[in-house]
């Protein structure tokens, strides 16, 4: 447990300084992070299917907790964010839940609910929503 607070007060102590940098451009900077974790994501989505089969669970799981964990970030910023672009910000939380659909549990279903084309599909609609805000 001592690890862990450990971690993760040098993780805070990180985060607090880069925000200090950005300043103003925090939430942009922020919605940069959260659209390259995505990437990441649809990155080891596809490594996952095999065959058209989810056989690799570690992948899935990797790329569901970047859909989570950017989704979690943008919205630590996304009263900022709405104000720079509202409408760009609505069409990036309804992306992230298009994706969120895609993972619909921690252990992944034996096929894929979107194949890694359709996947990236979403990810590009994201990506482009998402520049908007950077």
């Amino acid at each position: 447990m001592r690890a862990l607070k450990a971690v993760n007060d040098a993780l805070a102590a990180a985060d607090s300084a880069i925000k200090e940098k950005q300043g103003e451009g925090w939430p942009g900077f922020v919605m940069e992070v959260a659209a390259e974790a995505i990437k990441a994501a649809a990155t080891e989505y596809g490594n996952a299917i095999v065959g058209g089969r989810i056989a690799k669970p570690v992948e899935y799981q990797d790329a569901r907790g970047f859909i989570w964990e950017a989704a979690r970030m943008i919205e630590s910023v996304a009263a900022n964010l709405q104000q720079k672009d509202a409408a760009a910000l609505k069409e990036v939380r309804a992306r992230l839940a298009d994706l969120k659909k895609v993972f619909p549990a921690v252990m992944p279903p034996r096929s894929p609910v979107k194949n890694h084309a359709a996947l990236l599909a979403i990810v590009s609609r994201l990506e482009l929503a998402g520049v908007k805000l950077m």
